[in-house]
């Protein structure tokens, strides 16, 4: 009785997305890690901007669980809604504006899309733009472009629960007896009355 996707699960598809068009053994780094110096050779920073916010209401549904033969034994239910999840992208490199770049073209293609697991969908980003940085004492500046990634994903809740795969429905005569109704002389009008 977990969520389905985890901050950890969020990253780790991020990081699938970057590493379609980041050099192959370029670090690709979650931030807000305390003792751990910034690399001295290019990489990349990623830090999750605020909390998650709802932009969806609820959706319930009960689905069976099937063993290997095809027979249902349980039933498992599950919550789960849209959120939107802001992650700020600093790219360290000397080629950190073309990195920047393709990020924004390749996040709004199908590229972008298809990269991301199942149940996180990117839905836009913010513009890129250029922040140097001069790390310490030191009088070199540092290249680096900086941008927002915003996706859309669907967290989901599950739990075993009960379900009916059938309803026997058995009719049972009951004697019904109606009130007489009263017209407007006073008088009871039957059924038979109404009708001719």
């Amino acid at each position: 009785m977990t969520l389905n996707i985890t901050d950890q699960q969020i990253y780790a598809g991020l990081i699938g997305f970057l590493n379609i068009f980041i050099p192959q053994g370029t670090p690709i780094i979650q931030g807000q890690q305390n003792r751990v110096p910034m690399p001295n050779t290019p990489f990349v920073l990623m830090t999750t901007l605020g909390a998650p916010e709802r932009i969806g209401t609820n959706f319930d549904s009960t689905t069976p669980v099937t063993d290997t033969a095809g027979r249902i034994v349980s039933y498992a239910a599950s919550v789960s809604a849209d959120y939107q999840y802001r992650v700020q992208v600093h790219m360290y490199s000397p080629n950190a504006e073309s990195w920047a770049m393709t990020a924004e073209l390749l996040w709004r293609d199908k590229i972008g899309i298809s990269s991301m697991p199942t149940g996180m969908t990117p839905l836009y980003s913010e513009d890129q733009r250029q922040m140097p940085l001069a790390p310490g004492n030191e009088d070199q500046y540092v290249q680096r472009w900086t941008m927002t990634l915003v996706l859309d994903y669907q967290p989901t809740w599950v739990q075993p629960t009960e379900a009916a795969t059938f309803v026997n429905i058995i009719p049972e005569p009951v004697d019904i007896f109606f009130a007489p109704e009263w017209n407007s002389d006073g008088d009871t009008t039957s059924d038979s009355e109404k009708t001719t």
